[in-house]
């Protein structure tokens, strides 16, 4: 088993341990949570947006072994053929390399010059020495191919044999920075943000907040050396990942912020959700999200504080409570898992603190969390998740209303609901969007109520996937779960309010045209 699924396995079986964590009050606002109801309502409040959503709300957790192996072609020096026609559809995404714990362990020197040149290095514990063809240079070319953005994870621990110095993993730190400027110069992409290490709170890492402040701070001076417009993004907790030393993550999220607040003012948050033990409901991970917002705004209250979901994905049931989980890879990238990516999605697009989310993760390989999957012939075609994501991002409208959802919970979801929504508008109030989720296998009708619709007609469409087998994956069959898409009608009464009906197991998209007056 990968190293990397055995630190997930070690923090996230942790999770349900401490009681007291999953039944917190909720600290999320009402547009964020789904009040459980005998009936299916959505109602717009306002035509006031609660906050705007840009193109680097979606994102791409890049795990750089995984990717190269399965998508990148080292032959050629590019992508996959197939690939750049998927990710051309998130224009502005993020990409974030060289991804999770693989970037506590790599030395970017490595990864650069001539590919022919670069050394062979044991860059994981769980694969024999290799060359890295995907490096930083590769990363770089790849982030303007497919007009995206960057975002680097800084190596603030050291190799695959442990921890080294943190001076000297600072002054590489600033040489990269320093190269990457050079980069930037030549026409290559800056970086977006740069990551302050991954994880080092948890599993064998189980770092204090006090020396990780301390080794980040030490970076990230080093990278303001040759990048005076650097940010940085800094990891807070979502669970007591050091509860075995008495720290809550309360405790330990503000511990962070005040020893990081001269160089920080933004952070990263990991999410996995609905596969107990290892995954709570997505309700119980948005409370976890809102405290730690709320602990950054205790420690700095003259700052907003901003959140990026760096990582977030379904975890199975049961999927590490048994290390050997392989049997289970499959529900990480089935219809169940688009319908949970789509719902943090939508519930992350509701708190304004949130800036973007990136799904774990971006690679076509056998392993668990596929994107992509290959065919016989090594033809690339996406997976559920990936259409779940890609519907949502083709009906993205940049200002979002404030919409309170009821719903059922026919299918006895632990977060007590059947369906979430959101809806939103462009700037100019020529359309109007609507996501949304139904984790029922019943097909869902939903009242939807919004000021100043009364006797209104909107014309446009409705795009979803949807199965009557919650188990449905495009592992075997390329077309097995895709959009289906419909033109729609949607009249609003002169109460103003208008009827929706979602299929069973599905994630929906209504992309409508308001009237012309």
């Amino acid at each position: 088993m990968k190293k990397t699924y055995l630190f997930l396995f070690l923090g996230l079986f942790f999770v349900n341990s401490c009681g007291s964590f999953e039944g917190k009050d909720n600290t999320c606002s009402a547009s964020v949570l789904v009040k459980t109801s005998k009936e299916n309502t959505i109602k717009v409040e306002s035509t006031q947006p609660i906050r705007q959503l840009f193109p680097e709300f979606f994102g791409f957790n890049l795990e750089w072994v995984p990717f190269q192996e399965s998508l990148w072609d080292k032959k050629i020096g590019k992508m996959h053929p197939q690939l750049f026609q998927w990710l051309s559809a998130f224009p502005g995404a993020v990409y974030r390399y060289p991804g999770g714990t693989d970037s506590n362990t790599l030395q970017w020197h490595d990864t650069v010059g001539l590919a022919a040149q670069r050394p062979t290095r044991q860059f994981v514990t769980w694969m024999e020495p290799f060359t890295a063809n995907f490096g930083v240079d590769e990363y770089l070319k790849f982030i303007k191919d497919v007009n995206g953005q960057a975002w680097y994870v800084v190596n603030i621990y050291g190799g695959v044999k442990g921890e080294a110095e943190p001076q000297q993993l600072a002054e590489q730190a600033g040489q990269l920075s320093k190269y990457l400027a050079q980069k930037k110069a030549e026409g290559l992409p800056g970086i977006l943000r740069w990551e302050l290490g991954n994880e080092l709170d948890r599993a064998e890492y189980h770092w204090s907040p006090e020396k990780l402040a301390k080794t980040a701070q030490m970076a990230a001076k080093e990278i303001k050396r040759n990048d005076n417009h650097a940010q940085f993004v800094a990891l807070v907790e979502d669970y007591p990942a050091q509860a075995d030393v008495g720290i809550s993550p309360s405790q330990y999220n503000r511990k962070l912020v005040k020893n990081l607040q001269d160089q920080v003012s933004e952070y990263a948050i990991h999410l996995y959700y609905d596969g107990k033990p290892g995954g709570l409901s997505v309700p119980l991970k948005l409370n976890a999200l809102c405290d730690a917002v709320a602990d950054a705004k205790f420690m700095m209250p003259s700052v907003k504080p901003l959140i990026w979901l760096t990582e977030h994905a379904r975890v199975p049931p049961n999927a590490f409570v048994n290390p050997d989980w392989k049997s289970d890879w499959p529900k990480t990238g089935d219809l169940e898992a688009a319908i949970g990516v789509a719902d943090m999605m939508i519930a992350a697009a509701q708190i304004p603190e949130v800036q973007g989310a990136f799904v774990h993760a971006l690679h076509g390989s056998g392993g668990p969390w596929p994107l992509f999957h290959k065919d016989n012939q090594g033809n690339l075609y996406p997976g559920a998740v990936y259409w779940a994501l890609r519907i949502l991002r083709d009906a993205m409208l940049e200002n979002v209303l404030p919409t309170l959802t009821s719903s059922t919970n026919n299918s006895d979801y632990d977060g007590g609901y059947d369906l979430r929504t959101v809806v939103m508008t462009d700037a100019d109030h020529k359309k109007l969007s609507l996501w949304a989720v139904n984790r029922s296998g019943q097909a869902l009708t939903a009242h939807l109520a919004s000021v100043g619709m009364k006797d209104t007609k909107l014309p446009g469409k409705h795009v979803w996937i949807s199965d009557n087998n919650i188990r449905a994956n495009n592992y075997m069959d390329a077309k097995h779960v895709q959009p289906i898409e419909h033109p729609v009608d949607l009249v609003f009464d002169k109460a103003g309010i208008a009827t929706i009906t979602l299929p069973p197991y599905s994630v929906s998209t209504f992309m409508l045209n308001m009237p012309t007056h």
